[in-house]
């Protein structure tokens, strides 16, 4: 079963990769999912072909060190989406409905950038010994981007009424009374909603198909995962077709699995959910990995309950976003805490049998502390001074 994390390469190039990755197969992970190329541009690598934002070659640090351990590297890229690239080819960028070319995003019918981002990963490929390649953002991001002349043109031309298409759009984004029944115009079969839907999932399905063209002839071996946004995994897609054109049943043959980022507090949602996703998957018969919310100070216990229902729902794994975010427990002849976080720890709480141990501490950004418990706890609970802190514990992994 894959125990994966998702990894910047800020504390690889902060800590080492022997500090970061020595703890992380301690804990039981064995799949790195590693940023080689961001939402910036620029990758974690020295190549020849996109600037590099580090001074040293993070990536082939941590792919050394992980495969030292026994750990798969997956060289995780950033689709279309890239700061560096608009900021040079600003006629590349992706419109918004009303504000043009705001953000990093890129046009999904930008050819020129489909090449230079199909050069980067093929590159990555034939210089380094990675175990997969992950793409992220191969989806539109909302409804409300993919609007310049080429997007309407194909609109128009999979079947949409162009103005028809702006009432939509307007009613549903901009008006005093805004009305969100674009969905179920859409399940009953608008002809305008289901040509933009048609055109947005082409673009999404040819970007991904380029990209990884030929990939297995270069490395026959690679692993291809892809981030998917949870919504497509409901019963009623009808949201993440027309915001994403991501589609699971059309997406997943490209690849071994699809990493499902479901994370339940940024939803709003209970450990349940992650049951209620996987169960939708696994009738539909698609390999996929769930994805653990661990960032933005959720709550131990939560975290706990989320792999749990994770595990149950996945039989082929899950994967933590993401280091760097939350601590980390292993067992190394005794109980240890890796403060893989930015805030210093302050108060430790060790659970069992609904008895609580209370231990004040001061445990520093990077610190390992041990622990002294008299067996496991069921569960473990940090605190920076009285926000929580996120952390990794399995333990019924360790026992």
């Amino acid at each position: 079963m894959i125990q994966g994390i998702w990894m910047w390469p800020s504390n690889v190039y902060k800590y080492g990769a022997e500090k970061i990755i020595s703890r992380l197969k301690r804990a039981g992970f064995t799949d790195i999912y590693f940023l080689t190329k961001g939402l910036s541009g620029k990758t974690s690598f020295l190549g020849n072909i996109a600037p590099s934002a580090f001074d040293r070659d993070v990536l082939k640090e941590t792919l050394d060190k992980a495969h030292q351990y026994g750990i798969r590297v997956h060289a995780w890229f950033t689709s279309a989406s890239d700061e560096y690239y608009k900021s040079i080819h600003p006629e590349s960028g992706r419109e918004h409905f009303k504000r043009g070319k705001d953000r990093e995003l890129i046009s999904f019918k930008d050819d020129a950038y489909l090449s230079y981002l199909k050069s980067i990963v093929d590159e990555v490929i034939e210089s380094y010994p990675i175990d997969g390649i992950h793409l992220d953002y191969i989806r539109y991001n909302h409804m409300l981007y993919g609007w310049d002349e080429k997007d309407l043109q194909s609109y128009v031309d999979y079947g949409a009424n162009k103005e028809e298409l702006f009432q939509f759009i307007e009613k549903t984004f901009f008006s005093d009374d805004k009305d969100f029944s674009i969905c179920e115009a859409y399940k009953n079969g608008n002809q305008t909603l289901k040509a933009f839907f048609e055109s947005r999932k082409a673009d999404v399905q040819r970007f991904a198909r380029h990209i990884l063209k030929g990939v297995r002839d270069i490395r026959p071996s690679l692993i291809l995962s892809a981030a998917v946004m949870p919504e497509g995994a409901y019963k009623d897609a009808s949201f993440a077709d027309l915001h994403y054109g991501q589609v699971y049943d059309e997406l997943s043959p490209l690849f071994d699995y699809l990493a499902v980022m479901s994370y339940s507090k940024a939803y709003d949602k209970e450990s349940p959910w992650l049951l209620e996703i996987g169960q939708n998957l696994t009738e539909k018969h698609i390999p996929f990995v769930l994805g653990i919310q661990t960032y933005d100070h959720v709550g131990a216990s939560a975290i706990q309950s989320d792999i749990l229902s994770a595990k149950r729902a996945s039989s082929r794994g899950i994967v933590l976003f993401r280091e760097g975010e939350c601590a980390i427990i292993y067992h190394k002849d005794g109980l240890f805490l890796f403060n893989d976080t930015d805030d210093t720890i302050t108060r430790i709480e060790l659970i069992e049998n609904g008895k609580k141990e209370i231990i004040d501490a001061s445990i520093a950004p990077g610190e390992i502390y041990p622990l002294k418990p008299c067996c496991l706890p069921d569960c473990i609970l940090l605190y920076s001074t009285d926000k929580p802190v996120c952390v990794f514990y399995d333990k019924y992994k360790m026992e």
